[in-house]
Formats: structure tokens, C-alpha cells, sequence
């Protein structure tokens, strides 16, 4: 008898097909090295779909060679080489307060000094405060790369976190700490359908009209993305804000929550953040039950940054004390990777495992904002009863469970094999100086933005304000931005950039503000003790 399926097309995702091929890419390093595999193979289009991109990023590193694939060079490289070749970039046109973080001029050296046939933009098609957190990479329409993983700085890293990996550093050569995350590959039906995704953003921005590819020749699976699935069942899942006439989508959420629901023995989930009420209310429900799943929450210790830490580590405390106050069959574990040498990795992984049926890897968050406001793309396996893709979606969980403890996969098999609780295997796995560690949710934060601010919305909202939606009503649906307001926005910014330099030069501004200046108002704000309401004061009023 076959299992009755979760995925439902419409209701929880948006569409369920078969991929010839698929696989879990643990760790940037096996997915930058998949993902020019395959675009070495490209015949007719690329996709990038992106939240950041960084034309510098070195997509191969090796100890015993001198391997130098920097993203802007290789894609240009590639056009060159490919005739007929489209290679089309869509990256969020971030947030000011992402600027010190973002490759300065990425529209210039992916755009302008790329190929013709490199196509770059910037995507502002949101609403105000809201982001495009896709993160998936189209291949002729023949593969496609989809989950947590952007194509920028301070992403690369291997299983083994080497805390002195002397290739981990960013484009000015600077090391940063171990990166924990996780990319899917797929093959046939699922990818030709991220590339339909891709273009309608593509039209929605620019009002151009791509066209479905088809290849000449069949593509190579790359060897890196080993070990693969075949004949895997995988449903997409996306979140769309309500902008300019599109109803919302909240495929995302529909989701995680009929995956909690249903799960039946054990929820492996690892994330970034945790600050859902939605997700947390599901855990509850099965945290309460006396035939509930065990379920194992994987976290990094804390954000990066102090605003995030003032404020979305809030918002998570909070959820956690609920989840951990409901936990009264003691089935639920929230814990930290700690690496070798004492230090904590940083999971920026967003994942969700429940029991052999289902495994999960996508770009969303369990925010609100992942659940309704920023756009989103999960991708999820269905064993639907196969018994091969059952055990693939058991050795995925046992792989990762064997990077955060340190032991080899075929010891983490045989542990969770012969052990009846999930969590007493976890546990049993955990005595080395590699670990799960509780996660304290009771540390002191800097500032609890909670408490300063009286409606939490504002640090994580689950929808476009409301002053955003206004202007929807003057909209068409599906109204593609026309090249003519394209080429008026340009205009207007650029007499603006014009006034303002002629300011600078002609009246006292540049006395009034120069580095030694700007330098002072930020040691000033940086130690005031309201520093991130005033962060998040500034980033309100340029959404505006």
C-alpha cells in the first residue's frame, strides 16, 4: 500500500515532478564545484536567482593546487566561449544597511564590463522592507541548484570546518570563521520548473520574455554531487509578498507546517533563525502529545551582528522558552554545533528532515518574514514509499549529524540503527570535543529589542506594511515594470546623484561632512546604548 503523500500542489507547494537525478550538497565547497561542473556543460541559458552575488568569489579552492575561478571572470569567460549563450543574473537590490557588507559597483563588473550576453540586475520588485531571498541557479533547464546558499563572500567552507583552513577567506583575503550550510541539486522536471520561476521574475523586473530552452545533447550529472538520488519525488515551495496586484503566496509555511504535523517518530531541522510564533504554536501541539515525534532543533549560538543579536535573538529566546516549556515527555532537544576547538559554528543552513518520508532544503528561514513577506524557494524530497529514497533521506540526516559530532557517517548509521530514541543516540554521539551543545537561552543580550519596542512585528513582519499596499490598488496584475518607467527611475536617480555632487562642490556640505566627521557620528552611535533602534530607525526610513 502506498503512503498517502504530503506535498500538494496548490495547497503546500507548487508544483510535485520527478527528477532524474537529485542530491544534498553539504557545505559550499561541493556545491560551487557541482555548479561549475555543470555550467561548463551550458549550451543555451544560466539563471542566478540571488539575495547577494560577488563577482570575486573564488568558486574552486584546493590545498594541492593553485585553482583561481572567480565568478565574474569564469561566467564571462564562459559567454565568450559559448555562442548563443544567455547568462542572466537577478540579485536583490539590497537595503542600505547591507551596503559595507555588499562587492561595491556588482552592477558594473557583472554588467557592464561582462559579455553582451551576460544580463545583470538588480531586483527591486518588493515591498518596502522586504527582500528577494531566493537562492537557486538554472542550468539549460536540464539542473538546477536551489537551498541556502548565495554565490558571495564568506559562504565557501568544507564539512571539516577547519578552524585554520587557510582557503577560507573572503575577496580582500580576509579568514572568517567556519560556515555551516546546505544546497540541492536537481535534474529534469524540477529544474525546468525553477527556470519557468526564474523568468517570470525576469518579466515582472524587466519586461523582457524568456524563452524555455531545451538542450542539444543530454548534460552530464556532475561527480561532485555524489551520492545522488534517482527518480526522487521533489515539490517546490515558495513565498510571494502581495505587490502590485499578485496575491501573496505562502506555499512556505503551508509547508513546515503540514511537515510538523505529520511527522512521526523524528523532526531534524536545522536554521538560521527561529522566530516563527506560527512554527512554534506547531511544535507545541506536538511537543504536547504523548505520541508525538522527538524533535532535534539545530541553531547557531547566536546572529552575527548586534542589531540581529538585539533583536532577532530576542524574538528566538522567546520562542524557545515556549517550545522548551512545553516539552514535557522530554522529546525535544535545542542545541549549537561546537567545533574541535571549542569555537561554535554558524548554521546558516535551513533544513527540515521528518522521519525517512521527507527532507527539506530551501532558502527560508523560520521567520515571519520567511512565511510571508521576503520571496522565498524551498525545494522537498517525498519518498512516497520508495524504499531506496527512504534510506537516502536517513543517510542525508546521518551525514549531517555526523559533521556536527565528529564520528564517521557509518558510525552515526549504526548508533541511530541500534538505539530506540533518536535523541538518546544524538546524545550518546555527543561526548566528544566535536558536539551538539545546549543552546543558553537564558545569556544576557546586548539589548533586548523586545522590550524596547512595544509591537515585535516590526523586527520580523509576516506581511507588507500597510502604507506598502496602498499603491496596489494603481496596479494591473501582473503589470510587467515597462522599459519606459525603467528608463524615467534612472533619470530621476541620476538627477539626483547630479544635485547632490553639485552640492558637495558648491556649497558647504563637504565641509560640514567629511570621513573624520562620519567616523564620529558612527563610534557615537555604536556606543550608545539605543544603537540598534537607531540602526533600525534609519533602515525604516530609507525604505520609505
Amino acid at each position: 500500500m502506498v503512503e498517502s503523500g504530503i506535498l500538494k500542489e496548490g495547497k503546500n507547494c507548487w508544483k510535485v515532478g520527478y527528477a532524474d537525478h537529485a542530491a544534498f550538497l553539504i557545505d559550499a565547497d561541493v556545491y560551487f564545484r557541482s555548479l561549475v561542473s555543470a555550467v561548463d556543460q551550458a549550451e543555451k541559458a544560466v539563471y542566478i536567482s540571488a539575495w547577494d552575488i560577488d563577482s570575486r568569489i573564488n568558486l574552486i579552492r584546493s590545498k594541492s593546487d593553485a585553482s583561481d575561478v572567480r565568478l565574474g571572470g569564469y561566467l564571462n569567460e564562459k559567454a565568450c566561449s559559448t555562442p548563443g549563450l544567455e547568462i542572466y543574473i537577478l540579485s536583490w537590490d539590497f537595503s542600505f544597511i547591507y551596503a559595507l557588507e555588499r562587492e561595491l559597483l556588482a552592477a558594473v563588473k557583472l554588467g557592464w564590463k561582462t559579455h553582451e550576453r551576460v544580463h545583470f540586475h538588480l531586483d527591486k520588485e518588493h515591498p518596502a522592507a522586504a527582500a528577494h531571498h531566493q537562492k537557486f541557479v538554472v542550468v539549460d533547464d536540464a539542473i538546477a541548484f536551489c537551498g541556502g546558499i548565495d554565490l558571495t563572500k564568506n559562504r565557501w567552507d568544507t564539512p571539516r570546518h577547519e578552524s585554520t583552513d587557510p582557503r577560507r577567506k573572503n575577496p580582500e583575503g580576509k579568514p572568517y570563521k567556519p560556515f555551516h550550510d546546505i544546497q540541492m541539486a536537481v535534474g529534469g522536471a524540477p529544474a525546468a520548473a525553477l527556470g519557468e520561476l526564474f523568468r517570470r521574475r525576469w518579466l515582472w523586473y524587466t519586461g523582457g520574455q524568456l524563452k524555455p530552452v531545451k538542450r542539444t545533447r543530454p548534460l552530464s550529472w556532475p561527480q561532485s554531487a555524489t551520492p545522488h538520488m534517482t527518480h526522487a519525488r521533489v515539490g517546490i515551495a515558495r513565498t510571494y509578498p502581495a505587490y502590485k496586484g499578485r496575491q501573496e503566496i505562502r506555499e512556505v509555511e503551508a509547508l513546515y507546517l503540514d511537515i510538523i504535523r505529520t511527522a512521526q517518530k523524528v523532526l531534524y531541522m536545522e536554521n538560521q533563525y527561529f522566530t516563527s510564533p506560527a512554527i512554534a504554536d506547531a511544535l507545541i501541539q506536538r511537543l504536547e502529545q504523548t505520541n508525538g515525534p522527538e524533535i532535534v532543533l539545530v541553531l547557531p549560538e547566536k546572529s552575527s551582528g548586534l542589531l540581529e543579536q538585539s533583536t532577532m535573538d530576542a524574538l528566538r529566546a522567546r520562542q524557545i522558552r515556549r517550545i522548551l516549556k512545553a516539552d514535557a515527555h522530554n522529546r525535544l532537544r535545542v542545541v549549537t554545533p561546537v567545533l574541535d576547538d571549542g569555537h561554535r559554528l554558524f548554521v546558516h543552513a535551513k533544513v527540515m528532515i521528518a522521519d525517512d518520508r521527507l527532507a527539506r532544503v530551501g532558502s527560508s528561514n523560520l521567520t515571519n518574514r520567511s512565511m510571508g513577506l521576503d520571496t522565498e524557494c524551498d525545494l522537498v524530497v517525498e519518498a512516497l514509499g520508495d524504499a531506496q529514497i527512504q534510506k537516502d533521506i536517513i543517510a542525508f540526516r546521518d551525514r549531517l549529524v555526523s559533521e556536527h559530532t565528529g564520528r564517521k557517517v557509518e558510525e552515526v548509521a549504526h548508533v541511530c540503527q541500534t538505539t530506540p530514541s533518536f535523541l538518546e543516540a544524538v546524545d550518546t554521539l555527543t561526548d566528544t570535543g566535536r558536539r551538539f551543545q545546549k543552546l543558553d537561552t537564558e545569556k544576557k543580550l546586548p539589548i533586548d529589542g523586545t522590550k524596547l519596542l512595544p509591537d515585535t512585528s516590526l523586527l520580523d513582519p509576516d506581511r507588507p506594511a500597510a502604507f506598502d499596499r496602498v499603491f496596489d490598488q494603481f496596479m494591473e496584475d501582473e503589470e510587467p515594470q515597462s522599459k519606459h518607467k525603467g528608463v524615467l527611475k534612472d533619470v530621476v536617480v541620476l538627477v539626483l546623484l547630479l544635485g547632490l555632487a553639485a552640492a558637495w562642490r558648491w556649497t558647504p556640505l563637504s565641509q560640514w561632512i567629511d570621513p573624520q566627521q562620519l567616523t564620529d557620528w558612527g563610534h557615537a552611535i555604536k556606543e550608545n546604548a539605543f544603537s540598534p533602534l537607531i540602526v533600525m530607525g534609519g533602515y525604516l526610513a530609507a525604505g520609505v
